[in-house]
């Protein structure tokens, strides 16, 4: 992922909650389909100031329109595809997807769309009819990186210690397509990460855990655990740690890492949180140059071209 860093103060947002904008409202969206995204300079994690406001309009159309107040931060999210300008923008590129970029990496992959799609599903609504503002709403404030989405669809509730042990269990049920409600803590802490395999968010203190996808109290950390998919050997997790050891021993810069439930599932320190509870932006190479990472269009050259032109 590349996170942005425009300016001393572009790199480390927060999310929080505004109401939405009237211009945009009157405008263009229908109500209920508005949301606000929430960011903020990095002098602290309460700190709260609203970047914008995001709508669906007539025919499938999506726009978005920036706080005045933002603008004048000079702090850019996404500099090519929604360059901070203080009028209407309307997402033209409707090849990529229905979203802007930036926001369509709020968006989880095939893992966290799952567990998605089924809570829809228990709603008696089937996903082909769920607009992606809808699942940005879902999402909330339980993102990864720096932008939050309001008014969230629902209470995500108190934090909690859980078992990485019981959560990989039933995410296999889940994968096996059985006929079960998942625990909540599962829907709740895999809702968002992106890629195939199952991943939760969650905080940690030396061998204690706890559901992570918010703000932690103090001495605890952010962390990303990955289960093992389906076709995974059961030591998939210890090979993987192996890897990033073997890595991190060739001179790579790797991220703080770890086995966890007794060497079973490997884990790593979450880039985009710092401490103490401050989100990181960040922005995918495919979602700043709304390229489908679904499609074989990028390489490494291309990476290090974008990665040049943004220093």
């Amino acid at each position: 992922m590349l996170g942005l860093a425009g300016g001393p103060t572009a790199s480390v947002v927060r999310g929080g909650s505004i109401a939405s904008s009237t211009p945009i409202r009157s405008r263009t969206a229908s109500p209920g389909r508005v949301t606000a995204i929430s960011s903020a300079r990095p002098w602290g994690p309460d700190h709260e100031v609203a970047v914008g406001t995001l709508a669906e309009a007539p025919r499938g159309r999506v726009v978005f329109e920036y706080e005045d107040a933002f603008l004048a931060m000079g702090i850019q999210i996404s500099p090519w595809k929604l360059p901070a300008r203080p009028d209407l923008i309307e997402h033209e590129d409707r090849g990529f997807g229905p979203l802007f970029g930036v926001f369509d990496d709020s968006l989880p992959d095939g893992w966290g769309l799952l567990l998605m799609d089924r809570h829809f599903r228990r709603q008696g609504r089937q996903p082909r009819g769920i607009s992606a503002l809808e699942r940005l709403l879902y999402l909330g404030s339980g993102t990864m990186g720096a932008l939050t989405y309001h008014p969230a669809a629902e209470d995500r509730g108190p934090a909690t210690t859980v078992d990485p042990s019981v959560l990989a269990d039933e995410a296999e049920r889940v994968l096996q397509g059985a006929d079960v409600e998942e625990l909540p803590a599962l829907r709740r802490l895999g809702g968002s990460p992106g890629g195939a395999r199952p991943k939760v968010l969650v905080g940690v203190r030396g061998d204690e855990v706890m559901a992570g996808v918010d703000d932690l109290p103090a001495g605890w950390e952010h962390w990303l655990v990955k289960f093992s998919s389906l076709p995974d050997a059961i030591d998939a997790g210890p090979f993987e740690y192996a890897y990033m050891r073997m890595a991190e021993l060739a001179g790579l810069e790797v991220p703080v890492h770890r086995l966890f439930a007794g060497g079973r599932f490997f884990g790593v320190r979450r880039f985009d949180r710092s401490v103490p509870n401050r989100r990181v932006h960040m922005h995918s190479l495919g979602g700043l140059i709304q390229s489908n990472f679904r499609v074989p269009s990028c390489d490494y050259d291309m990476l290090l071209r974008v990665a040049r032109a943004h220093s």
